[in-house]
């Protein structure tokens, strides 16, 4: 890591992406010299500007200006013009997850990693420990209610940030405090394989300088040893953290709480799933062990306002629910639905789901069919390939093909702005529709739904 000073003025190439977005909010607010720029206009480039952040619209490399630090993630390209100026200019370019590393380096520090559920984690820790006074600093993958946003400066001690495995990056942090929610065969373009996705956790374990908590429902982090001190949270009653007695219903669940087999108290949790409980016993372990008091852990819990596009009902059409969700992996995509199905009820599940990555299509198109098959409708849109360039052969109809053996209420709608009238055609009427997946989903959500207000 080089030398960071105050006099430093440092660039944000896409700045307007959540990891990004919360490491230079953060920055800014401690006093730094930040700005930055993005492809285009969005909710976070309007908020940074709104706090001061100078944002350019489009890469150009006289965007660099006078600045002495770049940061960049792993989406920008090789050949992006404020990239190649700043190497033109010998200027010391920062990876997203080393940036990070320097914020961690700064407070006592807890990552949350994970193939499933960080966000949510991230999230539910950093507000318990906001109700229970320790005012941390936060920093997390997408937009959280509570915060507005994807960061909060905190006066604390602490700092809570949501780490990024799917390009090795997280290996660059050594937190104090670890939390692994689950280990899975995601961003094979990058591990290749499993084994190489196992190794790079038990190396992250392996860095972290006091204590790891694991959700010990994971086969693999139950068994993992570890010479760091280990403790296990999930619905197993091995666990030192569990839960019993689980009332589950469409708005979310109640439950009571385990530590080491004795009830220590009961939850009410406005956020539904099963998986979301496994997520909210990770943050109430990590909050009974630094001591937050339980009933502040319940309060912090009971308000929680959620995450953005994580199971979020954005529209009513009438008495029709619109919900939003952010799952692309299979294990997301099927814990999602099976929440969605407890809510409907009765209701049809009308989903329109939006693969992301060709690389995750070709890997996992076959577990994607069958998680999708939940829905009773499933309508599939293009691939949304983020920074991938195409493969050939790889596209939606690589999982119909799969799903239509599963489910024959099965569709590749081509085009996205004939999406209404597909949903039409089936009835809105005693239904829940969804729009999931990590792309610009939310963009064709917001598109549709008032397409289909005006129908």
């Amino acid at each position: 890591m080089i030398k960071i000073s105050r006099e430093d003025r440092f660039h944000f190439i896409g700045i307007g992406g959540y990891g990004m977005s919360g490491i230079a909010q953060v920055l800014y607010e401690l006093g730094y010299s930040v700005k930055g720029s993005d492809i285009k206009q969005s909710e976070i480039t309007a908020r940074l500007s709104n706090l001061g952040i100078p944002i350019y619209i489009g890469h150009k490399p006289e965007n660099i200006d006078n600045s002495t630090i770049v940061v960049v993630s792993s989406a920008v390209h090789k050949d992006n013009p404020e990239l190649i100026e700043a190497k033109r200019k010998s200027l010391p370019i920062l990876q997203r997850g080393e940036m990070l590393a320097y914020l961690m380096s700064q407070k006592k520090s807890i990552g949350i990693a994970g193939a499933h559920g960080k966000t949510t984690v991230t999230s539910l820790i950093g507000i318990i420990m906001e109700v229970g006074g320790l005012s941390p600093t936060i920093i997390v993958g997408g937009e959280i209610s509570d915060i507005g946003g994807t960061a909060k400066l905190g006066r604390g001690e602490f700092l809570v940030a949501e780490t990024d495995e799917s390009d090795g990056s997280f290996l660059k942090l050594s937190p104090n405090i670890e939390i692994i929610t689950n280990v899975d065969n995601d961003h094979l373009d990058y591990y290749k394989n499993t084994d190489n996705i196992k190794n790079a956790f038990v190396q992250f374990i392996s860095q972290t300088k006091d204590f790891v908590f694991v959700c010990g429902d994971d086969p693999f982090l139950s068994e993992l040893k570890t010479d760091k001190e280990k403790i296990t949270y999930g619905l197993d009653k091995d666990n030192i953290y569990s839960a019993r007695n689980i009332e589950l219903n469409g708005d979310g669940s109640i439950f009571e709480v385990e530590k080491k087999g004795k009830v220590i108290g009961s939850v009410k949790l406005p956020i539904p799933g099963v998986h979301n409980i496994r997520n909210s016993l990770g943050a109430i372990s990590v909050a009974d062990f630094l001591g937050i008091p339980f009933d502040a852990i319940v309060s912090g819990l009971k308000n929680f306002r959620g995450v953005n596009r994580r199971l979020q009902i954005c529209n009513h059409i009438g008495e029709t629910v619109i919900i939003e969700d952010y799952a692309h992996h299979p294990t997301e995509i099927k814990a999602s639905l099976e929440a969605i199905k407890l809510l409907a009820k009765d209701k049809k599940v009308i989903l329109i789901f939006q693969p992301h990555r060709y690389t995750r299509t070709y890997y996992l198109y076959k577990d994607m069919a069958k998680s999708l098959s939940i829905a009773d409708y499933i309508f599939l849109l293009d691939i949304y390939p983020a920074s991938e360039l195409p493969i050939e052969g790889v596209d939606s109809g690589l999982i119909l093909r799969s799903l239509s053996e599963i489910n024959g209420n099965s569709k590749w709608v081509r085009d996205k702005d004939k999406l209404d009238e597909e949903i039409l055609n089936i009835g809105i009427e005693n239904s829940i529709i969804v729009f999931m997946g990590a792309g610009d989903i939310d963009c064709i959500r917001k598109q549709v739904v008032s397409r289909l207000k005006d129908s």
